[in-house]
């Protein structure tokens, strides 16, 4: 008997035994998830080689070896070493967690269980368009089995590859998983046996003549290096190692391999299940030593997907020759009938009863919706050989980037680089967000495509260095918008909130002492002269105020301090001449005259202030107050909230600290709440209060050190009603340790004046409001805020509302983040 004729007769009777388990499965599949994922009753071991056979697939034992005789040693270690371990770590991590949330969330497939975890059918549906590019692997198998069968049958390829999709799409339509993992537990023990042929047929040149290495060197120096510079993907230690383990770690998530683990019932089954997967699966993967091996013997030229059908004809008898290609072809088939089941499920599950689902429901009850899916899933198969087959015959003939793996590999890569970080987050951190999902997967395909489309590394031909990316850019953005209200909360609207009460309110200490304020107003003092700095004017220096009635004339219900203050300023002079007592030797009174403007001189600001404040935070007050005849308002912070405390706020010194050469001319830092310790840089000039930046009080990994390009006008003096000022600002540097760059629009108007009430006193006040925008990419966000200022005090009151658009045209609300007011 021939070799062509033992084949066939081999082939015949795996095609009958194939045949039978597909009628078992036939008869056991009732519903669509009998079809899917079985009913529970396959053993561990099955499903443990049902799995090491898909994972090993005829890439591993044709394909692969191909690339490790074309560029050597570093392909050994890329695909055998680095991206073995990435595939093992990955079933090791996921398989249990995936398993547990797929039994309680009811899923059926990969898609299925992203959209059922982040209760997003719009999240399966998209997973259920990314996973078709299976197809990709599944022309893969088809040409490598094709080739192999071709040389030992001796028809033509292409008729090969259509017989192959026939007869395997076909026994999974009838079968379903109660086939396909029976199937697969046969071959995967064909495969073992032929493996350890393979394997031993070539050891020996481990160590005869001069041993393989020193042959091999013989060469091609390169074909023993670590790294290959020559080759098309294993040119340095990142392509041979990081982008093959992190892709191996991905791979886990395809879809055909992830849903295993449904199979079984509870996580002891799932350990004997890994157990035999992992065990029989580095058995496959040493098969690739066989790429070196044939490097002796074969010519340099040998096509990649040629070289191990050569090898099996030159090495082996007639009769071996059959079962190792029987071997190969048991390999590729294996992950096919995976591949397979797992695109007829998506389409069924994923995207026809996802799309019209209820619709079914309605009309033919639930088993009625049931039994229309399953019948869409099987018959979906047809459509998926009509197009494995048309991909495959054109592969067969024009091989992408020299083989048919790399095809394979572009679309298999672009749906692992999607897939890991909804797959990774759902199984390991409760508190993923659906938009956290979106973001991370949507950035992932972008990095993908735009890597490949632009080639903007030298290495962008190589589809594992684009899962790379890929994975690298969709963690990135993963994070981001998981840390993004943390951050937000902490940064954005804590410190970054230049001009809201974040702000404005490191102007409320212009009247305090460092060491607590000698005085707050004139009644304090001997003088009856209490200074911007918070300490009261000797006697010699301003003399005694003959105490005139102004504030109390203009302010009915005033406090007694508030009225002491106004004592002895005239309106035309009083408030100038109080300035200028003491002369250039001695610090300056600050005496208000009530002429509705506040200057520069009639608010200190310096280090070493402090001041108490009562705070509320999500407190419901109405900003609008209580609008008099002459349009004046007056408004009543003197009013207990839910939450109130007092908080000391003062000023520190930027001398000496770690950001302090980043900010060479700021004057002081202040806490910008009480709750965090992120401080805002300020600097003092002739006619305005300017934010430089936002820093941490101490600088380490997650350190926040922002820069404000050009620095923010929180105040420009002099103030009154009426007057405007606009800045538009680049913020840029790092916030928790995460480098972060946007844009902040700041507008402010001195819109109201009158009187305000607070727990210290009654204050005539100019009302600040800010509303600042922020544009963060394409989200723009706003907050308003009012600071109320006053002369000698400063910042008496501020309130800062929730980020929320307000209608156009209003201005007023009552929803607070945080109001502060000035207490005793």
């Amino acid at each position: 008997m021939d070799l062509r004729e033992m084949a066939w007769m081999a082939i015949g009777l795996y095609v009958l035994v194939t045949a039978v388990l597909a009628y078992r499965g036939w008869k056991k599949t009732k519903s669509l998830e009998s079809f899917a994922i079985g009913g529970g009753d396959i053993a561990p071991w099955i499903v443990g080689l049902s799995l090491a056979a898909q994972l090993t697939s005829v890439a591993t034992f044709v394909v692969n070896p191909g690339l490790v005789f074309a560029y050597g040693l570093s392909g050994l270690l890329g695909f055998g070493v680095a991206a073995g371990a990435g595939i093992i770590l990955g079933l090791v991590l996921f398989s249990k967690a995936f398993r547990r949330m797929g039994a309680s969330v009811q899923a059926l497939s990969v898609p299925s269980w992203i959209g059922k975890r982040f209760e997003s059918k719009s999240l399966q549906l998209s997973f259920g368009v990314v996973s078709l590019a299976m197809i990709s692997y599944a022309v893969l198998i088809v040409v490598a089995i094709s080739h192999v069968l071709h040389m030992l049958l001796g028809l033509e390829a292409w008729v090969l590859a259509l017989a192959l999709i026939v007869f395997v799409f076909g026994y999974v339509m009838l079968g379903g998983v109660n086939t396909h993992a029976y199937t697969n537990a046969i071959q995967a023990s064909i495969m073992v046996v032929v493996a350890l042929l393979l394997l031993g047929n070539g050891l020996p040149s481990l160590w005869e003549g001069e041993g393989l290495f020193a042959s091999l060197a013989a060469q091609d120096p390169v074909l023993v290096q670590v790294t290959n510079p020559a080759s098309l993907y294993f040119r340095n230690l990142f392509e041979v190692f990081g982008c093959n383990f992190l892709v191996g770690l991905a791979l886990v998530c395809q879809p055909h391999i992830l849903s295993k683990s449904l199979y079984l019932k509870n996580d002891s089954q799932v350990r004997r299940f890994l157990w035999v997967a992992t065990g029989t699966g580095l058995v496959f993967m040493m098969v690739m030593w066989v790429g070196l091996f044939a490097r002796l013997e074969l010519p340099a030229g040998t096509t990649i997907d040629q070289v191990v059908p050569a090898f099996i004809a030159s090495h082996f008898s007639a009769g071996l020759q059959v079962l190792i290609s029987v071997g190969v072809l048991c390999a590729g088939i294996s992950t096919l009938e995976g591949i397979l089941l797992a695109l007829s499920t998506i389409i069924s599950s994923d995207l026809y009863l996802a799309i019209f689902g209820r619709r079914l429901e309605a009309a033919r009850g639930a088993e009625g919706a049931g039994r229309s899916a399953l019948k869409v899933g099987r018959w979906s198969i047809v459509g998926l050989g009509a197009v494995t087959f048309a991909l495959s015959r054109w592969q067969l003939t024009n091989p992408t980037g020299g083989s048919v793996a790399i095809f394979a590999q572009y679309g298999i890569y672009l749906l692992v680089s999607a897939s890991f970080v909804p797959l990774a987050a759902g199984m390991f951190m409760p508190r993923a967000t659906k938009g956290a999902v979106w973001a991370g997967a949507l950035s992932s395909v972008a990095a993908y495509l735009l890597t490949a489309l632009t080639a903007w590394s030298s290495m962008a031909n190589n589809p594992a260095f684009l899962a790379t990316v890929g994975l690298a850019a969709g963690g990135l953005a993963f994070g981001f918008v998981m840390l993004w209200p943390q951050f937000e909360r902490i940064v954005m609207r804590k410190s970054v909130l230049s001009g809201t009460s974040l702000l404005v309110v490191m102007l409320a200490m212009s009247a305090c002492g460092s060491e607590g304020p000698e005085c707050r107003v004139g009644a304090d003092c001997i003088s009856g002269v209490c200074l911007s700095d918070g300490n009261c004017q000797l006697a010699e220096d301003g003399g005694e105020h003959d105490g005139g009635s102004d504030a109390g004339e203009e302010q009915d219900g005033a406090s007694d301090g508030a009225d002491e203050i106004a004592d002895g300023a005239t309106e035309e002079d009083g408030g100038q001449d109080a300035a200028d007592a003491g002369g250039d030797e001695g610090p300056t009174a600050c005496l208000p005259n009530h002429d509705g403007i506040i200057e520069r001189r009639e608010v200190g600001m310096a280090a070493g202030l402090r001041a108490t404040f009562r705070v509320a935070s999500g407190a419901t007050w109405d900003t609008t107050g209580a609008i008099q005849a002459d349009e004046s308002r007056i408004w009543d912070m003197d009013v207990a909230l839910a939450g109130d405390h007092a908080v000391l706020v003062e000023l520190g010194d930027p001398v000496g600290t770690w950001f302090a050469p980043s900010f060479p001319a700021a004057d002081y830092t202040s806490r910008l709440r009480d709750d965090e310790d992120l401080l805002g840089v300020f600097q003092v000039t002739e006619d305005a209060l300017l934010l430089l930046g936002v820093v941490s009080p101490d600088e380490g990994l997650y350190r926040t050190e922002l820069a404000y390009d050009p620095p923010v006008e929180v105040l420009r003096f002099p103030l009154q009603e009426g007057a405007a000022w606009f800045t538009e600002s680049s913020v840029s540097g790092v916030a928790l340790g995460v480098p972060s760059y946007y844009s902040e629009d700041y507008d402010c108007q001195v819109d109201a004046a009158g009187v305000l009430s607070t727990p210290y006193a009654d204050f005539d006040v100019l009302r600040v409001r800010t509303v600042l925008s922020r544009t963060l990419g394409m989200s723009v966000s706003e907050i308003r805020s009012f600071a109320f200022v006053t002369e000698c005090f400063g910042t008496v009151a501020t309130l800062a509302g929730p980020e929320s658009y307000l209608p156009d045209g209003e201005v007023e609300f009552s929803d607070l983040a945080e109001l502060r007011r000035l207490a005793p």
